[in-house]
């Protein structure tokens, strides 16, 4: 697992208080940051969600020089994503729409959640 911090402009609280509605055609997470200030983030279009209890996950994958990041990663070279191009592929030989997926995760303190979306999420801090 190859992966890459997608910003250091929030990083997450250790305890972030994790909210996650899905609709149709979006997710948003809504979380705190080290600050105790709330932000939501949201992807739209997304092609996959995956949240997986921190038990049930190897951490040492999501380190990142010794240690686990708490920001928004994403990984590179996703496998997921190519299982995701398979099952495409024989629904519909023409769609391309995952060549402009990626895979972002939030390394939570209790959950990881994993995103296949394109890379145009909003950012934003709530009040």
């Amino acid at each position: 697992m190859s992966l890459k911090i997608i910003s250091r402009e929030v990083e997450f609280n250790i305890t972030p208080l994790e909210k996650i509605a899905i609709s149709v055609s979006n997710i948003m997470v809504e979380f705190d940051d080290k600050y105790e200030k709330r932000w939501r983030m949201t992807f739209q279009p997304y092609q996959a969600f995956k949240s997986t209890t921190i038990d049930c996950i190897y951490t040492n994958q999501l380190l990142i020089d010794g240690k686990r990041p708490m920001f928004l990663l994403e990984e590179k070279d996703s496998q997921w994503i190519e299982e995701l191009k398979v099952v495409l592929k024989c629904k519909d030989n023409s769609a391309t729409f995952l060549e402009k997926s990626h895979h972002y995760l939030f390394p939570f303190q209790d959950i990881i959640l994993e995103i296949v979306a394109w890379d145009n999420f909003k950012l934003e801090h709530l009040v």
